[in-house]
């Protein structure tokens, strides 16, 4: 048996300019699983910034009149995991054992519809958006040989990561910085690093070297 639990543990900021607003949060997960004779309790800290609209071409796409029909709606968020414990308790109350609680756990960062979906992404954190899908629901349509509607609908998930999703990010680590202080010890700073999408790698994987773009950018600005 299992009982899972969420709280929003610290909050962190909510934001509103021009036609955009964005919240960016700290939740708290927790899983107890159960068996005969043991307990398992794995909790997990998770940092999320989430934005609805902002993008001039996100916003353009919506309101073309040939893409009514669509119900295109410009939100996306980035979750990445910043910390993670592991605990397990015996029924005849014998000592628990624990794992170390580990800060920054590696993730193979996955795209989500709102569900998620069987494609990694490899980022090092999951990626959240009203994303137009593939004809097998199992992937967000990207492609340059693409036409019609279908192009649209690629231009539409690029316009989404581009325009929300990486500015996105650069509000969690900025909501991240702020939590850890001006005095983060190295392994804090080694694990806020870890969210930084630094590999090469990235920059040749579509559609999510356009996150990527535009996240530096971002961050240029």
């Amino acid at each position: 048996a299992g009982v899972g639990k969420a709280g929003i543990s610290e909050y962190h900021d909510q934001t509103s300019k021009g036609s955009s607003s964005s919240t960016s949060v700290l939740i708290k997960l927790q899983d107890v699983s159960s068996t005969s004779s043991t307990t398992r309790i794995l909790e997990e800290e998770w940092i999320v910034c989430g934005q609805l609209g902002g993008g001039l071409r996100a916003d353009a796409i919506a309101k073309h009149p040939q893409h009514q029909h669509l119900n295109l709606v410009p939100w996306a968020g980035i979750a990445a995991c910043v910390s993670r414990s592991d605990s397990h308790a015996s029924m005849d109350r014998s000592s628990p054992s624990s794992l170390p609680c580990s800060l920054y756990p590696h993730i193979t960062g996955t795209a989500y519809c709102f569900l998620p979906l069987p494609v990694s992404t490899g980022l090092p954190f999951h990626v959240n958006g009203y994303f137009e899908l593939s004809s097998n629901r199992r992937d967000i349509l990207h492609g340059n040989d693409l036409q019609g509607v279908a192009s649209s609908r690629a231009q539409w998930n690029e316009a989404l990561l581009d325009e929300i999703a990486a500015p996105c990010l650069l509000r969690l680590l900025a909501a991240e910085a702020r939590r850890l202080g001006k005095n983060p010890d190295p392994v804090q700073l080694e694990g806020y690093y870890s969210i930084f999408p630094a590999s090469r790698i990235y920059m040749n994987t579509a559609p999510w070297n356009g996150l990527v773009s535009a996240f530096y950018a971002g961050m240029c600005d």
